[in-house]
């Protein structure tokens, strides 16, 4: 019979550490295999496996009939000649285990059962640690809310539980020991130690409950403290950052002890337990001489006392005695103390003695006992200060003392005088006079000795007598000045006549320009000294820095002369004038009626027009007529699809005898032609077009015609052609074409000669002020001065600085050349727009494509520079806004649809079944080609207009879609955004965002204006989280401005700045 026993065991597994990991590898049921033979001679053959993480060992052990346990092996390194490993030791206690009885004997684990039983067994331990970890965090995150619920919790319960609301005392007492600490106490009928100051601090400042015993307990708070006790905690507060000792007490030093005497001496004695008594203390100083020097040396121990601003301070600890020793109020005793102090003698140069004696000595000879010192200041018993004037104008300034040998001018003569002498004659050295031996004289043709004169000789009244004559007080004296302003016009300007009956009208424009210096005194011709820092000539600068009127605009006969359309400018100038006197003539205030109340006075319109015009358009005609009257230029800034064009027409119709020019965008020539064909009833029109050939030939026979239609292209190019021609009117539509004053757009407008000139655009700002700028100097040049004025006085403070002041005063400025009436106004039948931003999301594929991409950029961006390589950045701007509409038009390898081009054909789709028309914009032609591909697959009938589109068939397009029953228009924005009406259409897609949120309102208002009967349905199509969505941000924000100054306006105000182009390739 098979039967090891537990000491067969540990005989073989010898060593203890075997043994334990024998046991283990048992526990863990390692043994997987067990094999038991016997041979003819009744030895047992016993062989395992054991199998550790994933480990095969083979252990073998031999048994004698006996069960004596005869050899060992194993294919490990842990065996040896001494003991078994811990394998063999696993096999014989599996044994044990077993105890079979029968031979040859198999024992064998189901492997793969026991794989999956242990992996069910880890997963649960791994669930069951989870869970533990998952509360462990929990109960960490939950920690702070925890314990702060149960602090509040306390603090309110402790709040709520009735407590005395009687006030508590401080006390401040001595603390332990011969150094000069101190220590408090807090209390009601018993005190208690504050034994933390720092805590004491904390809970008054956060208003906590806290218990100091039994019957002592309240919430913290300043306001708890009797009025006594608050002084002690500002104490508290004041030095216990600096002072703290320990944590219960403050340690008292010089820094301090001045506000613990102060303390100390305004609260009740019952609140401290300190002596404070004060005495005289008269230190000793000696004073000797040698070679060089005066020597001064203190003979007084002053190391036991506390040194403060102007006292000495005892303590006597055993006594609670504080003992105060006053000194001069200036302090000059305890400074000199200190440098004591420092240095045990202090050396005066015998040249330096009298300075020393008269600002150190004399003020400190009451406190301090010198022993030694020959005294050499003299006190005056009385000092006078005399000032007049002489022959010359000059100032005579004199110092007078009385002292026991009689008068003496401190001045004049080398008289050993007091400090007080000594800071009067200091002071007036700070008016620099020209002369100082004798009476100081001071030159009244500086302004320095006016100021000395009117402030100086006041101030120093208050320190002694002080005698002014007459004469001298009347250089200089300040007075206010007549002043007036005639406003007329003349000869078709505008004419300012300053006027003063207290200087010669000849010498103001001088007087003016000293003013604008910022002199306080201007010397007249006559020699006269004039006093010029008045509140009139104030207001006068003032009016000529804010309207860039120059001193030297100013005529000998004192009048300036400026363009009549100033008139508003200076009206504005001078309403608020209090000093200046305003004298507005007739001629002027007539020009001020016309521009206010344009619509009293009455132009005839010619009859063909009276019956089309609405109301607000004939009050159009009148204030284009006014402005026609006065030679103003003006901007018709109606809101798009309001009629500006048949406005123009009404005018010129009805002024004649005219030679006019209009010129527009390329696209817009044929429309303008044929609304005079429409319209007009006797105007010769035609349109400069054609080959560089055929406009000169139109150009050189100009006579034959009333009205001349061109482009700014063609105009850029002809400029030189129309030399020596002068228009009655000139016309520019969708005046922003000349935004930019440097563009050749602008440069050949502007040299085309014109008695009338006119601007029409619904968007006077797009991007900029220097755009209404830019314009206005096409209109009535130097109105808004040049441009580098207008940019500092006006575009830098409003769009920098956001300066509201300067932005109302350019709205003023500019609002009686702007007229401009929204559809919401004057409209009243036009139905609702209902505009609808659609975001669509992309496609898994397209939101890698377009974050790879994204991400592309963004490596680039770090290598270029924001504001030099932005021709780049909008590169690769523009390729993500194209991934964002349809990757199709940048990837050749792309086979499918976009996200948005589905969700585009989806609305199309809705409108085509309902039989209605829509349009469909973008700035993209490769997309609107796909697009139409798309309308051809689904037999939805189209028109297309882009650059590409001859001008010829515009018209023909736009009057076809207007009458047919094709459902879709494609128009490139570029191409189509302007001139065209289109309002058959009832709905509108902006495929896109564009940069300018103008340029989408025009193309909007395709559809959207006069002569739509139904609501118009506007949907821009954005992809979320994209650089669309961006843009639309970006659009929001610049809007705000522009409508500030053009109500109703749609434009972007600034252009972006580098930083708002980097801020549309954030990933967030």
């Amino acid at each position: 019979m098979l039967f090891i026993t537990d000491n067969e065991f540990e005989r073989v597994v010898s060593r203890a550490r075997n043994r334990d990991i024998a046991r283990e590898y048992y526990r863990r049921d390692y043994v997987v295999n067990v094999s038991i033979t016997i041979d003819n001679r009744g030895y047992y053959h016993i062989s395992g496996k054991v199998m550790i993480n994933g480990n095969i060992y083979l252990p073998r052990v031999l048994v004698n009939p006996n069960s004596k346990i005869v050899s060992t092996d194993c294919n490990c390194i842990y065996a040896d000649e001494y003991t078994a490993c811990g394998h063999i030791g696993a096999l014989i206690l599996k044994v044990q285990e077993l105890s079979p009885n029968t031979f040859p004997y198999r024992y064998a684990v189901d492997l793969k059962k026991r794989a999956q039983e242990e992996k069910k067994s880890a997963m649960r331990e791994r669930l069951l640690w989870e869970q533990q970890m998952a509360k462990f965090r929990r109960m960490e995150r939950e920690k702070e809310t925890n314990a702060l619920t149960d602090y509040i919790k306390n603090q309110l319960v402790n709040q709520f539980t009735p407590v005395s609301s009687t006030p508590v005392h401080l006390k401040l007492l001595r603390a332990d020991g011969w150094n000069f600490n101190i220590t408090f106490k807090v209390g009601r009928a018993r005190d208690y130690i504050v034994k933390s100051i720092p805590n004491f601090v904390t809970q008054m400042q956060n208003n906590e409950y806290h218990a100091y015993g039994k019957t002592l307990s309240f919430v913290h708070n300043p306001d708890i403290l009797d009025e006594p006790s608050k002084k002690i905690y500002q104490f508290i507060l004041r030095f216990y950052h600096s002072h703290l000792a320990n944590n219960n007490t403050l340690f008292i030093d010089n820094e301090n002890i001045d506000a613990l005497w102060e303390l100390l001496t305004t609260i009740p004695a019952s609140l401290h337990n300190f002596k404070c008594i004060e005495d005289e203390l008269h230190p000793v100083v000696s004073v000797t001489k040698d070679k060089h020097d005066t020597i001064l040396e203190l003979e007084t121990n002053i190391a036991p006392y506390f040194s403060g601003k102007k006292c000495l301070y005892q303590y006597t600890p055993s006594e609670f005695t504080i003992t105060r020793y006053p000194f001069d109020k200036q302090g000059v005793t305890i400074e000199l103390l200190n440098r004591f102090d420092t240095l045990q003698r202090l050396y005066v140069a015998h040249e330096q003695l009298e300075n020393f004696t008269r600002y150190i000595i004399s003020p400190t000879k009451k406190y301090i006992e010198y022993v030694g010192l020959e005294d050499t200041i003299q006190e005056e018993s009385h000092l006078e200060i005399y000032a007049d004037v002489d022959e010359d104008e000059y100032a005579l300034v004199s110092l007078i003392g009385t002292y026991e040998d009689g008068t003496h001018d401190l001045l004049k003569e080398d008289v050993p005088h007091s400090l007080k002498a000594d800071l009067i004659i200091s002071f007036l050295e700070k008016y620099n006079p020209d002369d100082m031996s004798g009476p100081m004289r001071f030159d009244t043709h500086r302004d320095e000795t006016i100021d000395m004169i009117h402030d100086g000789l006041g101030h120093l009244n208050k320190m002694t007598d002080v005698y002014v004559s007459d004469s001298l007080q009347a250089i200089g004296s300040k007075k206010s000045m007549n002043l007036s302003v005639g406003i007329k016009v003349s000869h078709n300007l505008l004419e300012m006549d300053l006027d003063s009956l207290d200087v010669p009208k000849e010498e103001l424009a001088n007087i003016i320009a000293s003013h604008k210096k910022k002199k306080r005194y201007h010397r007249l011709k006559n020699g006269q000294l004039l006093y010029i820092d008045t509140h009139e000539l104030d207001e006068l600068g003032n009016m000529m820095d804010q309207y860039h009127i120059l001193p030297k605009d100013i005529s000998e006969d004192g009048t300036i002369d400026l363009n009549l359309n100033r008139a508003h400018q200076m009206d504005l100038a001078t309403q608020d004038f209090q000093y200046v006197q305003v004298n507005r003539e007739e001629s002027f205030k007539d020009v001020l009626d016309h521009l206010k109340n344009y619509t009293h006075h009455k132009h005839e319109l010619n009859e063909r027009y009276d019956a089309i015009l609405r109301d607000y358009q004939k009050e159009g005609f009148q204030w284009l007529s006014t402005m026609n009257d006065l030679h103003f230029g003006g901007i018709l800034a109606d809101d798009m699809g309001l009629g500006k064009t048949i406005q123009i027409m009404s005018l010129l119709e009805s002024n004649e005898h005219h030679f006019s020019i209009i010129i527009c965008p390329a696209s817009l020539i044929l429309n303008w032609l044929d609304e005079f064909n429409k319209f007009s009833s006797h105007l010769k029109v035609t349109c400069v077009m054609g080959s560089a050939k055929e406009r000169k030939e139109i150009i050189k026979n100009y006579k034959q015609f009333d009205v001349m239609i061109t482009s700014y292209d063609y105009i850029r190019k002809d400029y030189e052609e129309y030399k020596g021609i002068v228009f009655d009117f000139i016309v520019l539509d969708e005046a922003q074409y000349i935004k930019n004053q440097k563009t050749k757009n602008a440069i050949a407008v502007k040299s085309l000669e014109g008695k009338q000139r006119y601007a029409l655009t619904g968007t006077p700002i797009e991007n900029s002020l220097a755009e209404l700028w830019s314009i206005f100097d096409f209109l009535n040049k130097d109105y808004l001065y040049n441009y580098r004025y207008f940019k500092s006085h006006y575009e830098a403070p409003i769009v920098k600085d956001h300066d509201e002041e300067v932005q109302t005063q350019l709205q003023k400025m500019i609002s009686p050349f702007v007229l401009r009436r929204t559809k919401n106004e004057v409209l009243k039948d036009l139905p609702d727009k209902i505009e609808n931003t659609v975001l669509v999301d992309f496609s898994e594929d397209e939101k890698k494509l377009y974050l790879a991409h994204l991400a592309q950029a963004n490596q680039l961006l770090k290598t270029l520079d924001g504001s030099k390589d932005r021709i780049q950045i909008l590169a690769m701007l523009t390729k993500l806004r194209q991934i964002c509409c349809e990757p199709r038009i940048v990837f050749d390898d792309v086979k499918h649809m976009s996200s948005k081009m589905e969700a585009c054909l989806n609305i199309i789709q809705t409108y085509k079944d309902n039989n209605k028309k829509i349009i469909v914009f973008s700035s993209f032609k490769s997309l609107l080609n796909l697009l139409a591909k798309e309308l051809d697959k689904s037999k939805t009938s189209y028109y297309m207009l882009t650059g590409d589109t001859d001008k010829a068939d515009r018209k023909g397009l736009v009057d076809a879609y207007q009458n047919d029953d094709t459902t879709v228009f494609l128009i490139s924005l570029k191409a189509g955004g302007t001139g065209l009406n289109l309002t058959a259409a009832e709905g509108v897609i902006h495929f896109d965002p564009w940069w300018n949120m103008s340029a989408q309102n025009q193309a909007t208002d395709r559809a959207y204006r006069i002569g739509q009967k139904n609501k118009v349905f506007v949907y821009k199509l954005i992809m979320a989280d994209s650089i669309e969505e961006k843009i639309q941000t970006l659009q929001a924000a610049k809007k705000d401005l522009a409508d500030r100054f053009v109500e109703g306006n749609s434009g972007s105000i600034t252009t972006m700045s580098g930083e708002e182009i980097m801020s549309l390739f954030s990933e967030d």
